[in-house]
């Protein structure tokens, strides 16, 4: 597994999500050793954790305390949501297996169907995916706001 760092930012403004786990924050951050903060956005009070990749890629992982199946969500900085490359090395540099994706952001899922993660393509949790997508859709349409 690839390095990282832990780092702490006051805003998360100009990330995106890009995908959607069913494991909670409790789990991935004992899985990685990271700590998540408490927060609160416009939507509910969050659990939060930041890092920084060594191929320098700022990651969030925002989890809202009302979610439904307690979903995390993995948000990259907009430079880095159009590759999807980057977002599979994510997958792999975390450890993170193909059937704890709930959601991918839908630019990204015909790209990520490849022999490497064809599973990338397929996310579990229907209900999830359409809320998911009509935000992300609404912030792509806003330049990130909603």
């Amino acid at each position: 597994m690839a390095s990282w760092k832990p780092i702490h930012m006051q805003s998360w403004s100009g990330f995106l999500p890009v995908l959607v786990l069913t494991v909670d924050h409790e789990t991935l951050g004992k899985r990685l050793g990271l700590e998540f903060a408490r927060g609160f956005d416009d939507l509910d009070d969050t659990f939060e954790a930041g890092i920084r990749t060594d191929q320098g890629r700022d990651v969030a992982f925002i989890q809202h305390r009302g979610a439904p199946d307690r979903a995390l969500q993995i948000l990259v900085q907009r430079v880095a949501t159009d590759s999807a490359r980057t977002i599979v090395q994510l997958v792999e540099e975390l450890g993170i297996a193909s059937e704890e994706i709930a959601w991918i952001a839908p630019h990204l899922r015909e790209a990520t169907s490849t022999e490497a993660m064809p599973d990338l393509a397929n996310p579990r949790g229907d209900s999830l995916q359409r809320v998911h997508e009509d935000v992300t859709e609404r912030r792509y349409k806003t330049g990130g706001e909603d």
